[in-house]
């Protein structure tokens, strides 16, 4: 009997330190491994297609000789006169690229001349540094402007804008003008063709140069200059085209009419009436007294009837024509179709 017990307890000494070992005798919880954060797939952005450079198209100068040849027998200067016509963009470049006073203007006023013009050079006509014109060329009318040199320059920036607001009031707006009633060498070369441009000139800078400040030009300069070459024309008529016998020669009231043009632009372009007389006023009232006797008639006729609607442009010339009885010599006459 002593035996199975010894063998009992020799296994309950086996066991018990096999449980110490453990520290318990329950089952132990196994610990469980994080599953791990899958790394996204990154999205490829696709390479842009590179835009093809395009081959820029080349500028194309424009020519700097004349692109047209024209003859016209002006009898004005008793000769036959070449007009070389030169493209518009090599005529005007420089000075589009030069003055910001001129390119403003052009940009917002060329468009509104539907009739094509040639630009030309070397006519000596007026004072100014340009001049527009046209004439009846192989049938057709021409539209001219003609300046000093070609191509222009910033200096030239105010009188190219002058001549194209002047085809603008004409062609556009249709204002009148005065012609002479006969044709041919007579109306060039005669009093009266004198006296029907300076008629025109009267009208045709308060006109043509009100609102141009609007664009930079400087208006003030342009009045002076207006005055000065007046009185230079009135003392030395001959540098200027007309003969000096024409101060007492046919219809010699171009110096009034000279003279009503200055008053209107310092009065209506410059806004500055009632200052008295100007320096060209002073000059008549000093040479030509019985001329100035009739400044205030005229200018009370313009001012009753206006100036500043073809309308009214065309009653005031009226009303001068038959105050000097001049319809004979002189009418009144469209550019435009209008």
């Amino acid at each position: 009997m002593v035996r199975p017990l010894v063998f009992i307890l020799l296994v309950v000494m086996v066991i018990l330190p096999v449980i110490g070992c453990n520290g318990s005798s329950e089952e132990s919880t196994p610990t469980v491994e994080a599953t791990p954060t899958p790394t996204p797939t990154p999205t490829l952005t696709p390479t842009p297609t590179p835009t093809p450079t395009k081959t820029p198209t080349p500028t194309v100068p424009p020519p700097s000789t004349p692109i047209e040849t024209l003859i016209y027998e002006y009898t004005y200067w008793d000769k036959q006169v070449m007009l070389e016509c030169y493209h518009e963009d090599y005529a005007i470049g420089q000075l589009l690229e030069s003055s910001e006073e001129f390119r403003a203007f052009y940009e917002a006023e060329r468009e509104k001349i539907t009739e094509p013009i040639c630009w030309t050079q070397g006519i000596p006509y007026t004072w100014m540094d340009a001049v527009s014109f046209l004439l009846p060329i192989n049938s057709e009318n021409r539209f001219f402007i003609s300046a000093n040199r070609i191509p222009l320059f910033v200096d030239d920036a105010f009188w190219i804008a002058h001549q194209l607001r002047l085809f603008t009031k004409m062609i556009d707006e249709g204002f009148p003008m005065v012609v002479p009633t006969r044709t041919g060498a007579y109306a060039d070369e005669s009093d009266v063709a004198e006296v029907a441009l300076m008629l025109n000139y009267m009208f045709v800078f308060p006109l043509c140069h009100a609102g141009l400040e609007s664009y930079g030009f400087n208006l003030v300069e342009s009045y002076e200059r207006l005055i000065n070459s007046t009185i230079a024309m009135f003392e030395q008529p001959s540098q200027f085209g007309m003969p000096y016998a024409f101060r007492y020669g046919f219809f010699r009231y171009k110096f009034l009419f000279a003279t009503v043009q200055s008053i209107l632009y310092l009065e209506d372009v410059l806004g500055k009436a009632n200052e008295g007389p100007n320096e060209v006023q002073l000059w008549l009232e000093a040479h030509e007294p019985t001329i100035a006797d009739e400044l205030d008639e005229i200018l009370s006729l313009i001012r009753e009837i206006g100036y500043d609607t073809p309308e009214k442009a065309k009653l005031s010339y009226k009303a001068i024509l038959d105050r000097y009885n001049q319809h004979d010599s002189l009418y009144i006459d469209y550019l435009s179709n209008s």
